[in-house]
């Protein structure tokens, strides 16, 4: 760099330490390859251009590279001459080197992958088109895909028909049936190289299977279905079970689904009826996904104090048998810290105690005790916490969602053991949006 501010003797002194580099490198790593004779005149140039180095004389110091380059030629093997992809290849294997450190001791890169967290952290979020009016236009378009990655999902209706949606129900809730199915990331590199899992989901059109296939933890039901039906609704099972209620509107429909194995199974579908009627070629449904928060997750501060509640808390999966049933994968979660060991949780109308207290540390405690918009208050369930209070074990660390009611977390699966702490979030990078900058 500004190579041409430096003087002929700087130039030259300059290719002469990049010389001895080389030398060195071939030297150790190919003397035991290279005929006597080739190494002793190999050791011979190279203490000769440090001598000359020290001379300061122009000539001398150029007439010792280009003897040093003459041998090289000869014995260099693959380390001289250097081509551009030999370059390249240590240029990147000593980055990733340096990441790899860089990302397992001082600052993570992390994804939000789910909407548990909301409104603080953002998983996948979806806008939903419902007319040709509302979509951006081709400008728009490439915006939103820069700032928001926002990704479009369109199918077309088959066949003209009315929009059905299967479902299936439970005693509290009520799922859309899908199933994983292997997929591409970013939706553009070939499985092979970077496979990902997504979910795929199907619906009828009139008496035709319509799929769709969305990145895994995708909430089709809450972020597409429930502001396409009933936005008023916060909450997508609710909505739903309100609208099937209504027996007229369910029908039941025989179809034959494949898995990524090849395998058919024939079954059969309760299916709601929406009231959409789509002409062939109509969009079935018609939303763009815009991507989780991606965030730098600070891994050095815990090595020197301890994690505090009101903290974003974020911690490995492993060793919490819960999470890792039926051979799941190890991942990363984020949650609040809400207890350290020996704390005792309670969760009464909606408001989260700490040792008989209110919990204090974050504004996401204050919002939901009060449950002010959109938080909806903490929601006591599962075997770890009620409103008479239980303590957190030692070693452990208790994590709650912010978004209660939509949050698999510390109520559900137990505790985080002190080990698989990773570290606390730092500053949202990424998408462009408001909540861009330093973390809550």
């Amino acid at each position: 760099m500004f190579s041409f501010l430096q003087s002929d003797w700087g130039k030259l002194k300059a290719a002469a330490k990049n010389w001895l580099y080389l030398s060195d490198k071939v030297y150790h790593f190919r003397k035991d390859l290279l005929p006597e004779a080739d190494v002793v005149e190999l050791s011979k140039l190279r203490d000769e251009l440090k001598t000359q180095m020290k001379s300061k004389d122009v000539n001398k110091l150029e007439y010792a590279v280009e003897a040093m380059e003459k041998h090289m030629e000869k014995v260099g093997g693959s380390y001289f001459p250097r081509s551009s992809w030999g370059e390249n290849i240590e240029f990147f294997f000593v980055a990733f080197i340096v990441y790899l450190g860089f990302t397992s001791f001082f600052i993570k890169p992390f994804k939000i992958p789910t909407n548990s967290m909301w409104p603080t952290y953002h998983g996948m979020t979806a806008e939903v088109w419902k007319t040709e009016e509302d979509k951006p236009n081709i400008a728009v378009r490439a915006f939103r895909k820069a700032s928001y990655w926002a990704s479009r999902y369109e199918v077309e209706a088959p066949e003209d028909g009315e929009l059905l949606i299967p479902y299936r129900e439970g005693v509290e809730h009520v799922a859309l049936p899908n199933y994983s199915v292997p997929g591409r990331r970013f939706g553009v590199l070939p499985k092979s190289i970077m496979p990902a899992r997504m979910e795929r989901f199907s619906f009828f059109v009139g008496d035709s299977l319509v799929e769709y296939d969305v990145p895994e933890t995708f909430s089709m039901g809450q972020q597409v279905i429930r502001p396409l039906l009933f936005p008023e609704e916060p909450q997508f099972s609710v909505g739903f079970k309100k609208l099937i209620k209504d027996g007229k509107r369910v029908v039941r429909k025989e179809v034959v689904l494949t898995d990524e194995r090849g395998y058919s199974q024939k079954r059969v579908l309760k299916c709601l009826r929406t009231g959409i009627y789509l002409k062939k070629g109509d969009p079935v449904l018609s939303f763009d996904i815009l991507t989780g928060d991606q965030l730098f997750v600070d891994r050095m501060s815990y090595h020197f104090v301890k994690p505090k509640i009101g903290d974003g808390f974020v911690f490995r999966t492993g060793n919490i048998d819960r999470l890792m049933r039926g051979g799941a994968d190890e991942s990363f979660y984020i949650k609040r810290l809400v207890g350290t060991p020996g704390d005792v949780l309670a969760i009464r109308d909606g408001g989260l105690f700490v040792n008989d207290r209110p919990a204090e540390g974050s504004i996401a405690f204050e919002k939901n005790a009060k449950k002010e918009e959109p938080y909806r208050g903490y929601q006591e369930k599962g075997r770890f916490i009620d409103s008479k209070g239980k303590a957190v074990p030692e070693d452990s660390y208790a994590a709650f969602g912010d978004n209660s009611y939509n949050s698999l977390d510390g109520r559900d699966w137990g505790y985080v053991p002190e080990k698989d702490v990773v570290g606390r979030p730092l500053v949202i990078y990424y998408p462009f949006t408001k909540r861009w900058g330093l973390t809550k």
